[in-house]
């Protein structure tokens, strides 16, 4: 029968209030988050989890209303659908939040969980009572616990979930900060604060007190509700889902390099960003038409009729007090379905380019008589090459004579290999002429570099050279002078694309004698040392290192030149794997002194990679990356570019040896094609 006095007025109070407001947040922060996330896991089980703690408040707000026993009764069976189910979904929330791809055993177990949750909810509504009875303290329901055969696993179930929930957490909490995801640090850092104390509040409130016979009002779940809020919160607040294309969109124009502009189909401005508000020195007033801004495009490029929806154009900004600008301009239509709304432009800084193209026309007629006495040097020399392909090195020279009649002979040389990187590229930029003047201003230099080292090339293969040196300090110096050459190079213009080259050397004994027809002829050297020195070149463009040297070059100068060690490797058409030893004397001041003194840290994690600790040895690399700033010339990389490719390397022989794909580590990585 109904207690005296009990009316619905007199059971509204204080806690079912929070229940109705929990009830509202639970629906609307699950529904939120799913919108925003659609096709997103973790945002799907979010829902899910949502409609759970939904439920279960829904339950506690009429339970606490309920004027009979049959009536708690009754709601307590509702309500035990979200509490039982919450605690799986709260485990696969974390587990996808760690890794999107879950494992096969923690599939079991969820899978488990959820059966057994299903079961336990079947037999409330079966008629078997997670409570004996129910006493009625004030305007609240107090339920005495007693719990079943079935439902006694489950008092076993929650603490491992709440275990395995924290352990998640704290696991991915320590990941993110070993590789400084400061949005996932900061996310799970507000969910383990503020769960720690709710999970106990609730765990205390919902089943410690009523197992030890302390009679309190249900209140435990409007802290797994906090809780949940709190998730949510983390969730939204810090972007751990799958940004959306609307979030990307805008940091994208907030900070591209490139001028962008949006204007009215009257190409009134109506928005802009950054960049271009940097390149006209301050705000544009609004509704200023782009074409007071920008000169010097086709007379048609601002109308609208008969125009395509993409076209391209070159003009200028010329604004008081300010430098002429060169732009690109590209211009699109926006559409709103086939509705046309707008026009977006991007504005590229080609004012480099053309103040080069420019000096390049003034210097085309130097550049041809430089051609024509090219030309007479090359008319010399090929008198002096028409037996051979070059001048003969060292033995030629001592000789005097004929030198078709040399025997092969054993000799102890340093070899020397330099490759310019990204030659396709750079030619592709520059007219066949521009190409040629290139390349010879650069072998002139280079050659320079070599001669002056008592060196002489010995082949020249496309953009790539052979020299060969009597001994290895002079090679060495060869390598050091020619990158500083190098550097004066690209600061005088010599292509609008930034030059690189790689270096490498090796030491010790070759067969030198005559190769070739009785026509044709090179007198030069083979052997292994000489293959070697070609792959140690090859290998700088993979390390982002331009000077590398042999083991037996690091042997005769160690202690009069900076070097460290780089590698152990195992290259295509050797058995025994190759010692690589970086040279950076050539480096600035203030980089060399970068690279010195991190040294011994540099062994230390070579060390831990050698020994198969990638884990480790990649938190380590990522540190230095940080420590050594941006290159001024390596674009997107570390001032020790070496630093960024060890750490992509630790990451990846990671994730081989957690798929399976790494049987045995030797520290010897091995090039399939080098």
């Amino acid at each position: 029968m109904t207690p005296q006095g009990f009316s619905f007025a007199s059971t509204f109070n204080i806690v079912s209030g929070f229940y109705i407001l929990f009830f509202v947040i639970s629906l609307v922060l699950g529904v939120y988050v799913y919108v925003k996330n659609q096709g997103n896991s973790v945002a799907r089980v979010f829902l899910l989890l949502s409609i759970a703690l939904a439920i279960l408040h829904f339950g506690e707000i009429f339970f606490s209303w309920s004027g009979f026993r049959e009536d708690a009764f009754f709601f307590t069976k509702i309500k035990s659908i979200g509490f039982v189910f919450w605690w799986p979904l709260m485990l696969n929330l974390f587990l996808l939040m760690r890794d999107r791809n879950v494992s096969s055993k923690w599939k079991i177990l969820l899978i488990v969980l959820y059966l057994y949750s299903a079961v336990c909810v079947l037999s409330f509504f079966l008629g078997y009572s997670h409570a004996l009875d129910y006493i009625r303290t004030g305007n609240i329901w107090i339920d005495k616990p007693y719990w079943s055969p079935i439902g006694i696993p489950y008092l076993f179930m929650m603490p491992l979930c709440l275990f395995l929930d924290f352990w998640l957490l704290f696991t991915m909490h320590f990941r993110a900060k070993q590789e400084s995801n400061v949005l996932l640090y900061q996310q799970t850092k507000v969910m383990i604060i503020f769960g720690i104390p709710f999970a106990a509040l609730g765990m205390l409130m919902n089943i410690v007190f009523p197992m030890l016979g302390v009679i309190v009002p249900s209140v435990g779940h409007l802290f797994i509700g906090l809780w949940i809020c709190v998730i949510g919160y983390a969730i939204v607040r810090y972007r751990y889902l799958v940004p959306t294309l609307e979030f990307a969109s805008r940091q994208i124009f907030t900070i591209a390099g490139e001028m962008i502009v949006i204007t009215d189909l009257q190409y009134r401005i109506t928005e802009y960003n950054l960049a271009f508000a940097h390149t006209l020195g301050g705000p544009v007033p609004a509704n200023t038409p782009l074409q007071q801004i920008v000169d010097g495009l086709e007379s048609d490029f601002f109308t609208e009729s008969g125009s395509l929806s993409v076209a391209n154009g070159i003009g200028y900004i010329s604004l008081q007090d300010r430098p002429v600008v060169y732009v690109n301009v590209k211009k699109s239509f926006l559409y709103d379905k086939n509705l046309r709304i707008g026009v977006v432009f991007v504005l590229g800084d080609i004012t480099d380019l053309h103040t080069l193209n420019e000096g390049l026309e003034r210097k085309v007629a130097e550049r041809t008589r430089d051609l024509e006495s090219a030309k007479t040097e090359a008319e010399r020399r090929l008198a002096i090459t028409a037996v051979y392909t070059r001048r003969s090195i060292v033995d030629v020279i001592e000789s005097g004579g004929d030198p078709r009649t040399f025997a092969p002979k054993n000799k102890t040389v340093a070899v020397l290999f330099s490759d310019m990187r990204d030659f396709t590229g750079i030619s592709e930029s520059l007219s066949p002429i521009e190409t040629v003047q290139m390349l010879n201003c650069y072998f002139d230099r280079m050659n320079e570099c070599i001669l002056a080292n008592r060196g002489e090339i010995d082949k020249l293969i496309g953009d790539c050279i052979m020299a060969i040196h009597t001994d290895v300090e002079s090679a060495l110096n060869a390598a050091i002078d020619m990158r500083q050459a190098l550097r004066s190079l690209n600061d005088s213009g010599l292509s609008s694309s930034r030059i690189n080259n790689g270096i490498g050397i090796n030491f010790g004994e070759v067969v030198a004698g005559n190769i070739g027809s009785s026509d044709k002829m090179d007198y030069t050297v083979i052997g292994d040392i000489v293959n070697s020195a070609s792959r140690i070149e090859a290998l700088t463009k993979y390390y982002w290192l331009p000077v590398l040297v042999s083991e037996d070059v690091y042997h005769c100068l160690a202690g009069r030149y900076a070097f460290r060690f780089i590698d152990r490797v195992l290259v295509k058409g050797r058995k025994t794997p190759l010692a690589l030893y970086e040279c950076f004397d050539y480096e600035t001041d203030a980089i060399r002194k970068l690279k010195t003194d991190s040294v011994d840290e540099y062994a230390h994690l070579y060390a831990l990679y050698e020994a198969g600790d990638f884990r480790k040895a990649g938190a380590g690399y990522a540190d230095l990356c940080k420590r050594f700033g941006p290159h001024t010339y390596y674009d997107g990389v570390s001032k020790d570019p070496v630093l960024d490719f060890y750490l992509e390397r630790c990451r990846r022989l990671e994730k081989i040896r957690d798929e399976g794909g790494l049987v045995s580590w030797n520290g010897v990585f091995e090039f399939k094609e080098k």
